[in-house]
């Protein structure tokens, strides 16, 4: 196993590094083959390829060490043995992040936190921009929604009684204008005071009534 005869020589020919051959009676180099994209070969006279472990790749014939076999790149993943293609890394999902080279499980794949986002493929996951959030394992990020205002961190808060957001993506809340007030949580806008009442101050939560 391994070698190769001309004829008319003492001793077989170990096939070189990078080829291999299984069984008796080879005559030629040619008897031996090239290792397979996925394995190689280390030394010379081998009966088998070695394969690439599981989290690796391997694209050419003939290769020679192990060296050759290289790691899924981060954010990917594979747990197959004996590869040839880069192709068989398979990407984290939308929402999670691995910043693991030659990453052999799916377990790998780390959920991104509340306040961020990943696409997948991943190597980590990405802030919201101000007044954007979202939930744990988001691909993507939603504007804070009107009547609430960016508090830092992907949280966005309720605007108190006597405030207001009316677009959305608020950085924060303002006060109710002179002439108005909120007495609700989550507005969107300030009332204005109805006849007999009045506000003399900004941010009110209930208008004063005038003096009889």
């Amino acid at each position: 196993d391994g070698t190769y005869s001309l004829g008319g020589v003492a001793d077989c020919t170990p096939c070189p590094a990078g080829t291999h051959f299984w069984g008796t009676g080879a005559s030629s180099l040619s008897n031996c083959t090239s290792c397979t994209p996925g394995g190689y070969a280390e030394g010379t006279g081998n009966a088998l390829c070695s394969a690439c472990l599981a989290g690796t790749y391997q694209e050419a014939y003939g290769a020679t060490s192990a060296a050759e076999c290289l790691p899924c790149p981060t954010g990917t993943f594979s747990s197959i043995p004996e590869s040839g293609s880069s192709t068989n890394c398979e990407a984290c999902a939308a929402g999670r992040y691995s910043a693991s080279l030659g990453a052999t499980s799916n377990s790998t794949c780390i959920q991104c936190i509340e306040g961020t986002y990943s696409a997948s493929g991943a190597e980590f996951c990405v802030e919201c921009d101000p007044g954007h959030t979202s939930e744990a394992g988001s691909s993507e990020c939603a504007p804070c929604e009107p009547g609430t205002r960016f508090h830092g961190d992907g949280v966005c808060l309720p605007c108190a009684p006597g405030s207001f957001s009316s677009i959305p993506a608020s950085l924060n809340c303002t006060a109710c204008p002179l002439g108005s007030a909120q007495p609700a949580m989550s507005s969107v806008n300030c009332t204005v005071c109805s006849s007999g009442t009045f506000s003399d101050e900004t941010g009110l939560t209930l208008c004063k009534p005038c003096d009889p």
